[in-house]
């Protein structure tokens, strides 16, 4: 297995470090997102899901319709960073 070992070591040296995003480009992003999972569960709150679902079901349903503006922040703070 010591061959395993150093195949692990090889491909963790060859990953790139996380590089420095700005957080500044992404906060119109996230602020949109946000209010869409609070538009999403209040919504469902008052329509009587529970709470607990109503978070849950909101985080599946703004994922899915927010993942083209996930997108658009990644890129935006890639950007910026430029």
């Amino acid at each position: 297995m010591a061959g395993g070992d150093s195949a692990k070591k090889k491909a963790k040296a060859k990953v790139a470090p996380p590089s420095d995003v700005d957080l500044r480009a992404q906060l119109p992003y996230f602020v949109a997102r946000l209010a869409v999972l609070v538009l999403v569960t209040v919504v469902l709150a008052l329509m009587g899901v529970s709470v607990l679902l109503a978070v849950l079901i909101g985080f599946v349903v703004a994922g899915l319709l927010t993942w083209p503006l996930g997108r658009l922040q990644r890129r935006a703070a890639r950007r910026d960073r430029q």
